[in-house]
């Protein structure tokens, strides 16, 4: 029995088109679907039932303009092969890139029959081409320099971010080998990292300096990594270069300025602290450490407020507490610190809190001054002061003190008692008023000039005494000088010499 080899032609085109991996659809002229093979089911989601009968136009998926469809039916219907892509729409409802070819089927006599359809999914390869035209636009568009090698050096890829900061166009830096970017000092450097590559490192990054066009060196940060072939294989390199010298040149004034702030705030003579919001000391200076006598890190281990003077301490944290409400103030006060001894040391503080771009409190910043033998030696000269006062006012003669303009600042009892004022009347120069208008001009003009020359003052003129009575006085006056030598005023006395006077004319 023979078999009709054209059944056996037919049977092996049916099972190649039931087994193609590319869907394919036969309609008549009309555009009715009269079949669809498998691949087409697992390419949309319809089963043969539910596409047999139905148009092609249920996979439409609206991201076309029907412009697009009418010339896709033209070509067609003049019995020219249509090939295109196209979006359409799975059963589903998910999208899906097709590449399809349509051709048309002429019967014996020349007529168009049917059109089939081949079918080729290519989402994948769409989606893969987008994400490669991305990374390329993203990398064509970097802010950094990034170019490709081979393993040999030899550039293959520059992108606009390499001929900005190197100043090569990419036709002038592919084909020639990396080393055009690397000065001599540094070469060794990226050759390591290249051989590492070949050898199956990942890749590594540091910071290094590379060359321009010019000749200038730039200091970057470079990662190098490996690319490979589709087969796995090490072809080259990627290098993305990072230009980190604005970077370096601000860490680097910083690091002055940081030096700088150091050695000011070490070697200053005055106290300096930095402490916390929680009252902890977070740097103290040497000069504050011999100060109040602890080591520095004594005082790191500690509490301003375990130094503070018990007195001064709710002062203190009140000035503490106004310093975070305000936040442009600064504090100066007068506070005593325990010294390590326990003997009390007096300061003037000048605080003032910083804080973040926010406006939230950070720190305070504390200048210290040691005020203790400014205190004694005021203490001491209040006391001496004092008994100058008790002194001069048991003094039975007229006594008293000027500045070094001349000026009156102290009178004793006697002065006081004799012409009935107290100190406020005559102080200044007010004490003038009370010299006889003949006697005024010669007298006080010889006071000014002895001011003016710091010499002894002598001189005789008549006073109005409380009772109104002018009395004869005779000044006589010293100049008062610091114990450095600086004049302060004159210190003088004024007996009443009227008396004398008179028993001399008398005779």
């Amino acid at each position: 029995m023979s078999v009709d080899s054209g059944m056996i032609e037919r049977a092996g085109l049916v099972a190649a088109v039931e087994q193609a991996a590319d869907g394919i659809i036969i309609t008549d002229t009309s555009g009715k679907i009269q079949y669809v093979n498998p691949a087409f089911t697992a390419m949309t989601g319809y089963s043969s039932e539910e596409a047999v009968g139905q148009n092609p136009r249920m996979l439409k998926s609206g991201r076309q303009p029907a412009a697009f469809y009418g010339e896709l039916w033209s070509a067609i219907r003049s019995g020219r092969v249509w090939h295109g892509e196209l979006i359409n729409r799975r059963k589903d409802g998910t999208f899906y890139n097709e590449e399809m070819h349509i051709t048309p089927v002429q019967g014996a006599s020349g007529e168009i029959v049917n059109y089939i359809a081949i079918k080729h999914d290519v989402t994948d390869r769409r989606a893969a081409e987008e994400a490669r035209a991305l990374v390329a636009s993203i990398v064509e568009f970097s802010g950094d320099a990034i170019h490709g090698v081979k393993l040999d050096g030899t550039i293959v890829s520059w992108n606009r971010g390499a001929e900005a900061l190197f100043g090569y166009s990419s036709r002038e830096a592919i084909g020639k080998n990396a080393d055009i970017l690397t000065p001599p000092a540094h070469r060794d450097e990226v050759r390591r990292c290249l051989e590492g590559i070949r050898k199956g490192c990942k890749g590594s990054s540091f910071e290094t300096a590379l060359r321009a066009k010019d000749g200038r060196q730039i200091d970057v940060s470079l990662s190098i990594s490996s690319l490979r072939n589709p087969a796995g294989e090490v072809v080259g390199a990627s290098c993305i270069a990072r230009d980190i010298g604005k970077r370096l040149l601000a860490e680097r004034k910083l690091r002055e300025s940081e030096e700088r702030y150091r050695s000011v705030f070490e070697q200053a003579q005055t106290g300096m602290c930095v402490g916390g919001l929680d009252g902890r000391f977070i740097q103290v200076n040497d000069a504050f450490c011999r100060m109040v006598g602890y080591s520095s890190h004594e005082l790191l281990a500690t509490t301003w407020t375990s130094l503070t003077h018990p007195a001064d301490l709710e002062a203190a944290l009140e000035r503490r507490d106004r310093l975070c409400q305000d936040p442009g103030q600064c504090v100066d006060a007068e506070m005593r610190y325990i010294h390590r001894n326990g003997t009390v040391v007096w300061t003037r503080v000048r605080v003032s809190l910083v804080r973040d771009r926010a406006g939230s409190p950070l720190y305070f910043v504390v200048h210290v001054e040691d005020i203790t033998e400014r205190k004694r030696t005021g203490e001491a000269l209040q006391e001496s002061e004092e008994r100058f006062r008790i002194m001069a006012d048991g003094c039975p003669t007229v006594l008293w003190v000027t500045n070094a303009e001349g000026e009156i600042q102290f009178i004793n009892r006697a002065y006081r008692e004799f012409c009935g004022n107290v100190y406020e009347q005559v102080e200044g120069g007010k004490w003038e008023l009370l010299v006889h208008p003949d006697d005024a001009p010669e007298y006080i003009a010889a006071f000014h000039r002895a001011v003016r020359e710091h010499t002894p003052f002598k001189g005789e003129a008549r006073f109005q005494r409380a009772d109104g009575q002018w009395r004869w006085i005779a000044s006589y006056a010293e100049p008062r000088l610091s114990p450095c030598g600086e004049y302060l005023g004159h210190v003088g006395i004024s007996p009443d010499i009227t008396d004398r006077k008179q028993t001399a004319q008398a005779r």
